[in-house]
């Protein structure tokens, strides 16, 4: 089959090739404003406000499309930083193969890929029509029950192979990523899923991007007598990167020398049980860097207004750079102590706040991303039904109407109850 798919190929490559068209011209960005350590490539490229700029690959097209202002921001800073010597050489314009060998060398891949489950639904095509033809003791192996049964079979142990082959695979994807961000590239920026300490969870779908990220703590409770079966929302939390005098950063922004921080918001849900948020509890609610130890320095919650909203300002990295290509990468965790002391030693922790912010030449550059996971106990979360209910980026309804005021349903501890 691998013969095949190779002979498969080079007629692609052949046919392309004989129809291909002119050279495209050498891009007039050498690097991709998207990842300025990869360079442009001529066969990747987009207009904007009349002018042609050219990417490494089509998903660096794709996010500039989506913030053009901000990546050509980053590309004029480099380029009044560092004027070009020349132009890039043009990219060889890889051969498409056409609609027709492109279905074909589909189909082979799928075919090697289920070689044993074809193989075992011929034998059982097979072994149907022979058992219909000869009758007699064999006329019930020749029953449209029996092949269906023997087909559905064959299609689940093929489906308990993939998911093994997935599992496998997604492995040993976390293993390169820890390995990559051990030992990082030296003055490339490291993609911000490299830089992860706890894993987003696996039930949710990519890792949230930008520098200002919205999540929505959810009840870890479930009944049917509380509101919308318990899947509600209780807290916002809204994670922002700020400069020195305060303000949103944005990507694009010039911030040489500044040093940055960390703002976290929390907002308490409305019609929320206020067990949750009585104000000792949230006097005991501090932050502190996960590499420090029982000394480190840290931070409490500030509150903004009374039983509903709080917020923290955390350091990240120093001083950024006027000049060349920096990364700040921090971690901190929010943690709640059992008693007044504020000692990270013994405390709790519930959520880790990550950042991973790229620069060159002072300039903070799209792909940097802000995020923060959970990692407190929870079976919604850890289980099966690990679909974002409990913790998620994407929006989680609120209470509309009454909601029920049972301690036990509600999870409250019997030690708050008073």
């Amino acid at each position: 089959m691998g013969v095949v798919r190779r002979l498969l190929a080079l007629v692609a490559a052949l046919a392309a090739a004989g129809g291909a068209a002119a050279a495209d011209p050498a891009p007039t960005n050498p690097q991709c404003p998207v990842m300025p350590h990869q360079p442009a490539s001529a066969e990747h490229r987009a207009e904007y406000q009349g002018r042609t700029v050219y990417f490494c690959c089509e998903e660096c097209v794709e996010k500039f499309r989506h913030n053009p202002a901000a990546y050509v921001a980053v590309l004029n800073a480099a380029a009044a930083s560092n004027p070009p010597a020349g132009p890039a050489p043009p990219a060889a314009d890889a051969p498409q193969p056409g609609t027709f060998l492109a279905l074909a060398i589909a189909a082979v891949e799928f075919g090697e890929r289920h070689l044993w489950l074809g193989a075992y639904l011929l034998a059982v095509v097979a072994g149907f029509a022979l058992a219909r033809r000869r009758g007699g003791r064999f006329a019930r192996l020749g029953r449209p029950g029996t092949l269906v049964a023997l087909v559905l079979a064959g299609v689940c142990a093929e489906l308990g192979r993939e998911v093994g082959r997935a599992q496998s695979e997604a492995v040993a994807a976390r293993e390169s990523a820890r390995r990559a961000a051990a030992a990082p590239a030296a003055g490339k920026p490291a993609p911000s899923g490299e830089l992860l300490t706890w894993s987003w969870p696996q039930g949710f779908h990519g890792l949230p991007r930008g520098l200002k990220t919205t999540f929505y703590r959810g009840n870890d409770e479930r009944s049917p007598k509380l509101f919308n079966g318990g899947n509600y929302r209780t807290a916002t939390f809204t994670l922002s990167v700020r400069a020195a005098d305060g303000r949103e950063v944005r990507p694009g922004d010039n911030l040489a020398g500044q040093s940055l921080r960390l703002r976290l918001d929390v907002v308490r849900a409305p019609k929320t049980s206020p067990h949750f948020f009585k104000r000792d509890q949230m006097a005991r609610v501090f932050f502190f860097p996960a590499s420090g130890g029982g000394g480190a320095e840290t931070v409490p919650l500030t509150v903004v207004r009374p039983d509903w909203e709080w917020s923290a300002e955390l350091p990240v990295g120093g001083s950024v750079p006027a000049s060349g290509y920096a990364k700040q990468a921090g971690v901190w965790c929010l943690g709640m102590r059992p008693g007044p002391t504020p000692d990270p030693a013994t405390g709790v922790v519930h959520y880790y706040i990550q950042a991973a912010l790229h620069f060159q030449d002072g300039v903070i550059a799209p792909e940097s991303t802000v995020w923060m996971v959970p990692v407190m106990m929870s079976l919604i979360l850890n289980g099966p039904r690990a679909d974002g209910e409990w913790f998620s980026d994407r929006p989680i309804p609120e209470i509309a109407g009454e909601n029920t005021t049972d301690p036990d349903l509600l999870g409250i501890p019997k030690a708050d109850r008073r």
